[in-house]
């Protein structure tokens, strides 16, 4: 019974302790002597004093910062590689004088440009039908394969069935992940732009796709400017 009270005597008053030290954190002010006599332990070190681990606190956050910072600079870099790349491109595209120009200039550029597998734009078959030689994508083609295309609305990116990527890149070879863009300017359904990967996790859900979407936009409207 006494060993009990001793013990739940000890925990109250740890605890009084640290509710005092939380609610005074400047108690050691003109007390560091009290840092370096309070002993705590290290995996590596065995134990050390408070100061000793402070510090390694300290030096362990600067090394995490840095880390931070080279992977944001890092980020910066490639994020403005990218714009780059598609300024250029969205620059050819609004310089195309017909459709066929259009999705020429983006097959010949796109794919090369972003590094990736495959790029395809397919013109929808009911928008285009006196248009020539250009790929398209007919409602029998999309109602077998890929009924969601003309529903959706937003960007769709990750890993497709193998039906869904013959129908998307007519001219791709064993895609195994992209991202889809339905073309669409004043809610009509235009096409359809995909850029694909051999790779199957090369595009994910969590992938950042602004700047296609981007290439997207522009491409809709000029789709609809040329028609």
């Amino acid at each position: 019974m006494t060993a009990k009270v001793e013990s739940d005597r000890e925990i109250q008053s740890a605890s009084q302790i640290e509710d005092y030290l939380l609610e005074n954190p400047s108690f050691f002010l003109g007390r560091e002597h009290l840092l370096a006599e309070m002993m705590l332990p290290h995996e590596a070190q065995g134990a050390v004093s408070l100061v000793e681990r402070q510090v390694n606190l300290l030096r362990e956050r600067n090394i995490d910062s840095r880390k931070r910072l080279n992977q944001f600079i890092a980020t910066a870099k490639e994020n403005d590689e990218l714009y780059k790349k598609t300024k250029g491109l969205i620059l050819d595209l609004m310089d195309a004088d017909s459709l066929q120009s259009l999705v020429k200039t983006f097959h010949k550029s796109a794919s090369h440009l972003f590094s990736i597998d495959a790029a395809q734009i397919l013109l929808h078959q009911t928008q285009f039908v006196k248009v020539t030689n250009v790929d398209k994508i007919s409602n029998d083609q999309i109602e077998r394969s890929a009924p969601w295309l003309t529903k959706a609305t937003d960007s769709m990116c990750g890993q497709f069935r193998d039906e869904e990527c013959k129908l998307l890149f007519p001219h791709g070879r064993s895609i195994k992940s992209a991202v889809v863009f339905p073309l669409r300017y004043k809610n009509s359904f235009l096409g359809v732009l995909s850029f694909g990967s051999q790779r199957a996790n090369y595009f994910d859900s969590k992938m950042d796709v602004l700047f296609i979407e981007f290439i997207a936009d522009v491409v809709s409207r000029q789709l609809d400017r040329l028609a």
